[in-house]
Order: C-alpha cells, then sequence, then structure tokens
C-alpha cells in the first residue's frame, strides 16, 4: 500500500506526563468487522498497560476507493463485560482504519497493521433451521 495522503486540515491532541513510566501500552487484539445489512463497521481493541490505559482512538476512512474522503477519528469506550473498547462507525468492506492507545502516563501506542491498515472482515449470518433429535424410549 504505497499511498501518500496530503492533510489540508488537522485537530490534534498532545498528552504529556511527568511520569518516569515510559514504557507504551501493548495491544493484546484489533479486530474489525462490518455488516453490509446495518452499513457499519464494529471495532474491538485490547489493550494492556501497568499505569492504565487513559483512552484508545480509531482513525478511519469511509471508503478508501473515494479519493476526497476525510480521515475522522472516534474515541473508543470500554466495554467492562469483554474487557475491550468498541465503537462503530458507517463504513464497508473498502473501510480503513488505525488504533492509537493512550496510557495514563501518557505514551502512545499506534498499530496500523505494518502500515498496510486494518481492514474491517465481513459479518455473515448463517441460515438457521430447526433440527429436531428423537431418542428411543428405554423402559425397564
Amino acid at each position: 500500500n504505497n499511498k501518500i495522503r496530503l492533510y489540508q486540515n488537522l485537530k490534534i491532541e498532545i498528552y504529556y506526563s511527568t511520569s518516569s513510566d515510559e514504557t507504551p501500552p501493548q495491544l493484546t487484539v484489533v479486530d474489525g468487522v462490518y455488516s453490509k445489512a446495518e452499513g457499519r463497521v464494529s471495532v474491538k481493541v485490547g489493550a494492556v498497560d501497568s499505569s492504565g490505559i487513559r483512552t484508545v482512538v480509531i482513525t478511519y476512512i469511509v471508503d478508501e476507493r473515494q479519493s476526497t474522503g476525510a480521515i475522522q477519528s472516534q474515541r473508543l469506550q470500554f466495554d467492562p463485560v469483554s474487557q475491550k473498547w468498541v465503537g462503530t462507525f458507517v463504513g464497508n468492506g473498502n473501510s480503513r482504519f488505525t488504533v492509537q492507545v493512550v496510557d495514563e502516563a501518557g505514551n502512545v501506542t499506534v498499530a496500523n497493521n505494518k502500515g498496510a491498515e486494518y481492514r474491517p472482515a465481513l459479518v455473515t449470518t448463517l441460515p438457521t433451521s430447526e433440527h429436531k433429535l428423537y431418542l428411543p424410549v428405554v423402559l425397564q
């Protein structure tokens, strides 16, 4: 993916800390799936750090085929049940995203799939059918 992108407007956040901790957070999982029916991409990110995780942000392009598509960012929400950071955005199979994780000490990890960006997988639903199992009755 040898692409060069020209940015015209940027909105940035700078994190600063006086902590001696210089160890960046570690990612345990980055997963993205899209649903044709909903027209949405769902992202799930697992991250750990001894100081705690402050925020997880995805930066995404809705459709990489559109040369004028805007790059957008969204904060993910922590889901205490799955212990993952989750979020959704309008997208399709041509959406691309990267992940940025900031720990409580201000250290940042950026995951971009070795420069190729992450691509969501298609969610498929298997048809359901009714199955019955008949067992013999054994009387004594």
